[in-house]
């Protein structure tokens, strides 16, 4: 397992991290890795001040559409935000949008 590892992430990830999931596999814990990858990027997003926002629409946006709709939620929560755009297509227009649990 640690040589199958080491080869899909040794030229993707730096040296520390790679130690990580070698100590991770010689654990015999490497089915928490998924686990571990998405607590990290939880944890560094709080640090680094980004926010995840889902945003659904009736039809897709335009990409000017989406630069303004990113300007205006980044003033408004004071935060960096990575959108996840989806059409909806039951809603009759407009957008809905969630911002982290809300």
């Amino acid at each position: 397992k640690e040589a199958v590892l080491k080869s899909i992430f040794e030229k993707h990830i730096g040296k520390l991290s790679n130690e990580f999931v070698k100590l991770v596999s010689t654990k015999e814990r490497s089915d928490l890795l998924p686990e571990i990858v998405v607590a990290f990027v939880k944890q560094y997003n709080e640090y680094a001040g980004i926010i995840e926002v889902e945003v659904r629409t009736a039809k897709a946006l335009e990409d000017a559409q989406v630069k303004e709709l990113q300007k205006v939620l980044e003033k408004t929560t004071s935060k960096k935000v990575e959108m996840d755009l989806k059409e909806d297509a039951e809603l009759k227009g407009g957008l809905l949008v969630k911002i982290q649990d809300t």
